[in-house]
């Protein structure tokens, strides 16, 4: 080979490894810069995890608490509403024995008067229980009128059927023409005053409002 064509292919050889050793150097700064950045973003990644992680376990643990004092919240409003049925159930029972009682028959005249006042009707028929019947006489009904005259200046003729009873305490009045009806049965006024009623019973029993 001629020299100076040697030469020239030597320069060149070098020149090509000073080309190839500053590519390897720079690639090699590359990966490493790449590695170090992956490390730094891995750790980042890893912070993120564990800050949602006990961002969420927090969350969990006040869903979970939250969840147990609801449910306890629930098994306590059962177990009131459970006392307050026992109660009620008690009460109804005891209604027999209160018919019984000096004070029901002026207790059932206060359930006609209320319910006429209720019907707004001059003539009424009014059916009552068979025990009943023994209390509701002609002085009785008389009784009835002549209160509602002169303490609520309302006056009206009661009838006491005979064809129809009832098996609860208490009244249910109807028009003469019996298009209007009121029940005023002990029943009946349990439902209306249902509300009232165990609010009553609840803060007699547990202290509430």
């Amino acid at each position: 080979m001629d020299k100076s064509l040697e030469l020239i292919c030597s320069e060149i050889e070098k020149e090509a490894r000073k080309e190839i050793d500053s590519i390897l150097s720079e690639s090699k700064e590359r990966v490493l810069q790449r590695l170090n950045n992956g490390k730094k973003e891995s750790e980042q990644i890893y912070k993120q995890i564990i800050s949602k992680a006990q961002v969420e376990s927090k969350l969990l643990e006040k869903k979970i608490l939250s969840e147990i004092t609801f449910q306890i919240k629930k098994i306590e409003l059962e177990a009131k509403e459970e006392i307050i049925n026992e109660v009620l159930k008690c009460v109804d029972k005891k209604k027999k024995i209160f018919s019984t009682s000096k004070r029901y028959p002026e207790v059932l005249k206060q359930f006609i008067i209320e319910g006429i006042l209720n019907l707004e009707e001059n003539q009424v028929k009014i059916i009552i229980n068979k025990a009943d019947k023994k209390i509701v006489d002609k002085k009785f009904i008389s009784a009835v009128e002549t209160e509602l005259d002169k303490k609520y200046s309302f006056k009206v003729k009661i009838d006491l059927t005979t064809k129809e009873m009832i098996d609860d305490l208490g009244v249910i009045i109807k028009s003469q023409n019996e298009r209007i009806v009121f029940d005023n049965t002990f029943q009946a006024r349990m439902k209306r005053l249902d509300n009232s009623i165990r609010a009553t019973i609840a803060r007699k029993l547990f202290k509430d409002g």
